[in-house]
């Protein structure tokens, strides 16, 4: 049964033009587009000195599955294989993910369809949350999330009068009350 769920997952995967796989070397995200039709493997870096490990050696499994039209064969691991050049470079330790988002988001199959650096990257750390937290797909309606203090929670430790009277006019500036 465990075996079937897998094949019928990985047949969906198929069909499509182009497979978009993130990819994780130690601690390091990278992409490797699939592209049945051309029989190629096109790897996007945004740290291009970190080659990619064999993880689509694997793929060998996928003889396994029926026939798709769009797959010549299920031979991955002997297609070829291109490490893109001239893509945008991370500049910091930290930020592989986010060019592997945005990677997915623009690559055509030949090219970014916008281009971006570790700037705009640097911005769309910061607006991610947000577009997840308030995409209309998120069940959790934030918008109608209550600001005002939930009364089951552990009041806050008491202080000075004059510490206390700061800390009053702070929290009700916060909320809208001032």
């Amino acid at each position: 049964m465990e075996k079937m769920r897998w094949v019928t997952r990985v047949v969906g995967y198929l069909m499509h033009d182009m497979i978009f796989l993130a990819l994780n070397r130690g601690l390091h995200w990278y992409v490797a587009v699939i592209i049945p039709e051309d029989r190629d493997i096109q790897i996007l870096n945004s740290i291009p000195s970190m080659e990619p490990s064999d993880e689509l050696q694997h793929t060998k499994k996928l003889k396994e599955v029926s026939k798709s039209h769009k797959w010549p064969d299920y031979d991955v691991h002997l297609w070829n294989r291109t490490t893109i050049k001239n893509m945008p470079k991370q500049k910091d330790q930290s930020s592989c993910g986010l060019f592997a988002f945005l990677f997915i988001e623009y690559w055509t199959g030949k090219k970014l369809s916008k281009k971006f650096t570790q700037k705009d990257v640097d911005i769309y750390r910061k607006q991610l949350p947000c577009d997840m937290l308030y995409t209309v797909k998120n069940k959790i309606d934030v918008r109608k999330m209550s600001k005002k203090p939930d009364a089951d929670a552990v009041p806050a430790r008491r202080s000075s009068r004059r510490k206390r009277k700061r800390t009053q006019h702070v929290s009700g500036t916060l909320s809208g009350e001032d």
